[in-house]
């Protein structure tokens, strides 16, 4: 029988971000979340049902029309007070909750509803524990993610907001895992959105589709090609599911054309209105830079020289800074708010160096290649190139081999090849190389990366405001890391080695990178050590530095050395539970744990760490 039914909107949207669906998007994105929600409406009738990752809560109302119970669920504060205030009905409420440790009894729902969660945080494990834990026994769980091939093909733009991407395999073994009993469906949106049966889930028979790919070009093929996304149900008891479900999209086609033309003229107006106002600004600019270049070389601006560099010296402190805001900011909050905000900005400031003239340290950049492709190393020594003539000083560049030998490029010093001898390893002879060559700082960087024209320039800036005495992380992108850091004194908990500044003075006082690490945790550790001796470890939030590896797969062999310097570090800093936990995992996966043994850090150190985390060794943003 046929049901007619409501989707309820806010009076005023939540703003999108990109980091979730809210009710003011519209067009296939709508689609495709709507359609998950509505196949679970449909199984939820008269069942406690709990949304986990709900966000502003427009899908928890639309189960809450036939269910039960509806609890939504999210780690962000502000979606859930959203919606509270935007989603009201007797049988829904909203609270906060990591989806990772669930704050709800044991046995407490028949469905559990999750779309496009799990590719925001590595630990799914964790995740699928949870919610058989407060699942009931033959309760179901629906979960969707992108499926990692289709979503994030090699080349693609990454999603900033995804941590760890799946794909289909992967999000099967994890599922029948926990879950003894799952079905499988392929959704992809269209004018619309179809989900099919995933093979072998389908019943006997085939599912047809035919597909225009050209103008006289067409696709007939069994099931659903190219699916966007995987949509489980999973279950400790077996499943009945529909084979087959489709959203057909009836909106007034033509009239939505018509809307988007009028817009393409209004852009285009208003791109020749920008076009005309860049080139008012560009001659303005030409104007003043040439008054501001006679002016320079006066007689009047050499004499006053003096002058101004004793005024620089004289400059307030954070706490004598002068207070500088408009009438309405100084009338719309307390004054020790507007001296709070200033003096945070102060610091800020100081904290970037952009203060400072530009440093006169001389610096080194190295990289380790790995049968790195040509084209690949290739951007990457000319993004150093383009770096020079926008203002970085970058003296020699070097380059190790650790694996078949890399094309030469004109400047880089090449030391001889000692086989594959790690990543860190690799950098301490670049770095005992370059020191001894005079540099001052030496940036470690990854031959799969790019430096922004302004990036190594900045980086040496927040060195040169700690005296040296700072390893310095810049800020990748398009994927950001996503520990947390201080937005303010730029401090965080470690750095990541795929772009870190290293002063002389650092890599003095710790050695550099611990040899005993042959691949991953050794950027952690030197941190850490770093720390334990005083100095700081910071982020450079404007020294973008392109490092495109979302999308790349971590197999097996990638695996394996993760978990054995995960034990290498636990020993070190005497975390038995982190060590023993990994070697674990590593048993699991028939390798064997290390036979090495790192010298254990002192007693005193064993408060740095934190290994609470899992690989994130850090308070994450998402």
């Amino acid at each position: 029988m046929a049901e007619i039914f409501r989707v309820e909107r806010p009076e005023e949207a939540m703003g999108f971000t990109g980091e979730r669906f809210t009710s003011a998007m519209a067009g296939q994105i709508e689609i495709e979340h709507l359609h998950r929600y509505f196949l679970v409406r449909e199984m939820a009738r008269g069942k406690d049902v709990l949304d986990i990752a709900c966000g502003e809560g427009y899908g928890a109302a639309i189960i809450a029309q036939v269910a039960r119970s509806v609890v939504g669920m999210d780690v962000s504060a502000e979606a859930v007070s959203y919606a509270d205030r935007s989603y009201q009905r007797p049988n829904l409420t909203f609270r906060p909750a990591d989806a990772r440790h669930i704050t709800a009894p044991d046995a407490s729902f028949d469905i559990v509803s999750s779309f496009e969660t799990l590719e925001h945080f590595y630990e799914h494990e964790e995740f699928y524990a949870e919610i058989r834990r407060v699942l009931r026994p033959g309760g179901i769980l629906v979960i969707s993610t992108p499926d990692r091939a289709v979503y994030s093909p090699d080349g693609s733009i990454a999603n900033r907001y995804h941590v760890r991407e799946l794909s289909r395999s992967e999000f099967e073994t994890g599922l029948t895992a926990v879950f003894p009993h799952v079905a499988m469906l392929l959704q992809r949106p269209m004018i619309g959105s179809l989900m099919l049966a995933a093979e072998p889930y389908a019943a006997e028979g085939r599912g047809l589709t035919f597909e225009k790919r050209g103008p006289e070009m067409f696709e007939s093929n069994e099931g659903l090609p190219r699916a966007l996304y995987l949509v489980a149900v999973a279950s400790d008891a077996p499943v009945r599911t529909t084979i087959a479900s489709a959203y057909i999209e009836t909106s007034q086609l033509a009239v939505r054309e018509a809307e988007i033309n009028q817009k393409m003229l209004e852009m285009e107006a208003e791109c020749a209105h920008a076009t005309q106002s860049i080139r008012l600004i560009t001659a303005d600019r030409d104007r003043v830079e040439g008054v501001l270049k006679s002016m320079t070389f006066s007689k009047s601006w050499r004499l006053t020289a003096p002058l101004r560099a004793m005024m620089r010296k004289l400059r307030p402190t954070a706490d004598q800074a002068p207070q500088v805001a408009s009438p309405v900011a100084i009338s719309a909050r307390p004054e020790r708010e507007r001296m709070k905000s200033a003096t945070e900005q102060l610091r800020q400031r100081q904290a970037l160096g952009t203060d400072l003239p530009p440093p006169a340290l001389s610096v080194a950049v190295g990289v380790v290649t790995y049968d790195t492709a040509g084209d690949t190393l290739s951007r990457c020594w000319a993004s150093i190139d383009l770096a020079r003539t926008c203002g970085a000083v970058v003296g020699q560049t070097y380059v190790i081999d650790n694996g078949q030998p890399s094309a030469d490029w004109p400047g880089n010093k090449k030391l001889c090849s000692q086989g594959n001898i790690g990543f860190g390893q690799g950098h301490n002879a670049l770095m005992r190389e370059a020191f001894a060559s005079g540099a001052d700082v030496y940036v470690a960087t990854n031959p799969d990366g790019a430096f922004h024209p302004k990036a190594l320039e900045r980086l040496v800036r927040v060195v040169a405001a700690h005296d040296g005495r700072a390893l310095v992380e810049a800020c990748q992108f398009p994927a950001e890391h996503p520990k947390e850091y201080d937005a303010v004194t730029l401090e965080t908990a470690w750095a990541s080695g795929a772009c870190l500044a290293i002063p002389k003075a650092v890599f003095e006082e710790t050695n550099g990178f611990d040899d005993v690490f042959f691949m991953y945790c050794e950027d952690v550790d030197l941190s850490w050590r770093a720390r334990a001796a005083g100095m700081k470890v910071l982020i450079a939030p404007s020294a973008l530095f392109l490092h495109p590896v979302t999308n790349r797969t971590n197999g097996e062999a990638m695996w394996k050395m993760m978990l054995e310097s995960a034990v290498i570090l636990g020993q070190k800093w005497g975390n038995a539970e982190f060590a023993e936990k990994a070697a674990a995992n590593l048993a699991e996966l028939g390798a064997r744990v290390p036979d090495v043994q790192p010298e254990p850090v002192p007693e005193r150190w064993r408060s740095i760490p934190d290994f609470s985390r899992g690989f994130s060794f850090a308070a994450v943003r998402w």
